[in-house]
């Protein structure tokens, strides 16, 4: 079983009396890849800033590598965490160079060493052709390139990602994401990312932690955040997604039981177009995704529900279709709370 590599243990936030973060508590082995999703201001760039040791006001305990880094009678200074920073505005020095703003950390390195570590970040960012020019002469792609080398040249232990790739167009941000991903598991460094961004928290992480008013509701693997959230919240907020009654929706689905007061979460993959089905639906809003469309329908007696579908089939607004569910898992919730 592999050892905890950072433990982070029920840390609490105020600011001006205001909660910015409850008891929030999760852990991380080493080489693991995480991400901290969920809407603006519900304390992801606040719980970042407290693991760098960039806000001294937070309680609880964290430690990395062993290494206990604050509790209630200490509290290390960010430069000796060993913890690297990439930020959302890159934070290059304009007046340097790429290789000067790569090894400005590394000033108490040897020559030989500060060049070693260079041609490693240089090789490993694909930037080596870039290595006499300054900062407003790269592009967008390039400079995210150099702040993430910067940080990587001062062997942290851990690396901290507030959303880095949120200037970037969508394309040039899934194929430095992937880039990305693909040297933090080279290097075996455990990550942190800061999203708000949903498809790139799926592909980056191994681990996520969606986030709601300062609270950690639910840390696991992507799959499990998608198929298994463990409250409405999540549930509502991660994919798309319509509640119904148990007692209603045994209509169409077979429950072994039905479960007094609790609903059934339906995703729009659970619904599929069937010409033959006896249930009939009338197609209010469609949503061209590539390669499939995101319907919204309306059936039986106004209930509003959404069906992912391949583009092939391309129907119009309000032409009645025949519909089916196909669910391979039954997820109920009752006070909150989700069953299987």
């Amino acid at each position: 079983m592999n050892e905890i590599f950072l433990d982070v243990k029920n840390i609490s936030l105020k600011i001006d009396n205001k909660s910015i973060l409850t008891d929030v508590s999760f852990s991380l082995v080493k080489g693991d890849l995480a991400c901290l999703l969920g809407p603006s201001g519900c304390g992801k760039t606040s719980l970042l800033r407290v693991i760098a040791g960039l806000e001294d006001r937070a309680l609880g305990v964290i430690s990395s590598n062993k290494n206990i880094l604050q509790n209630q009678s200490q509290f290390i200074i960010p430069q000796k965490r060993k913890i690297g920073m990439v930020f959302q505005d890159y934070a290059l020095f304009p007046h340097l160079t790429i290789e000067d703003n790569i090894t400005f950390g590394l000033a108490k390195e040897s020559k030989e060493k500060r060049v070693k570590i260079l041609i490693q970040m240089l090789e490993l960012t694909k930037l080596s052709h870039l290595i006499k020019r300054y900062p407003h002469k790269l592009s967008g792609g390039e400079q995210q390139r150099v702040a993430l080398a910067r940080a990587l040249a001062l062997s942290p232990d851990i690396l901290l990602l507030d959303e880095p790739f949120s200037n970037l167009d969508a394309t040039l941000r899934e194929s430095l994401a992937e880039d990305v991903k693909n040297i933090l598991k080279e290097l075996s460094i455990t990550s942190i990312l800061v999203t708000h961004d949903q498809d790139e928290a799926f592909s980056f992480a191994d681990k996520i932690g969606v986030m709601n008013d300062g609270k950690l509701e639910q840390f696991s693997s992507s799959y499990d955040i998608y198929h298994a959230p463990q409250n409405p919240f999540i549930a509502k907020f991660i994919g798309e997604g319509t509640f119904f009654p148990c007692s209603y929706f045994n209509k169409y689905v077979p429950l072994t039981q039905i479960l007094e007061n609790h609903k059934i979460l339906i995703r729009p993959e659970d619904v599929t177009f069937d010409d033959k089905s006896e249930l009939k639906a009338r197609i209010i809003k469609k949503q061209f995704r590539g390669s499939h469309f995101l319907y919204t329908i309306e059936f039986d007696n106004q209930l509003v529900i959404q069906s992912l579908v391949s583009s092939y089939h391309d129907h119009a607004i309000n032409e009645i279709i025949g519909i089916k569910f196909e669910v391979d898992q039954i997820l109920s919730y009752n006070n909150q709370r989700f069953s299987t």
